[in-house]
Formats: structure tokens, sequence, C-alpha cells
């Protein structure tokens, strides 16, 4: 693969959470989207984890946790 392509790969994050459906997913949005230093974020709404993904070069998984949290969700690492 392409050095870019896997240095894409090292910037996506992945994450259990409990933004279960549209309007979960609004109020994480309305953080989020805010955010200059992510690229793009997405949460899979039909998969049982309700999987969150976001791509970003600058910020943490703490750091991801930390906004997920602030909104009133739960959000851990998913291994």
């Amino acid at each position: 693969m392409s050095d870019i392509i896997m240095q894409k790969f090292e910037h996506v994050l992945i994450f259990k959470t409990s933004i279960e459906d549209s309007n979960c997913k609004h109020k994480v949005a309305r953080v989020l989207d805010q955010l200059g230093t992510i690229e793009t974020w997405s949460v899979d709404l039909s998969d049982e984890d309700y999987v969150l993904r976001v791509v970003s070069s600058t910020l943490s998984s703490d750091d991801i946790m930390e906004l997920v949290h602030g909104c009133g969700f739960e959000c851990e690492i998913l291994s």
C-alpha cells in the first residue's frame, strides 16, 4: 500500500458507543462538526456497538471519548 493510504489508516479512531439513534447522533454532530481537526466521522446506527469512526491526524482517542462523554454518551475504544 502507498504511504499516504497507510498514514490515513493510522488516523482512524474506532469506538463502541451508546449513540443509538439519529437524535443521539445529532447531539454528537453539533460538537464534532465544529472541530476543524476532524476530517470525517460516522456512526453506524445499524451495528449493535453503534460504532463511531473518526478520522483525525491531531485528536487522540482520549480526546474523542471526552467529547462524546460530554454529550452524555458512553464511548470506549473498540479493539
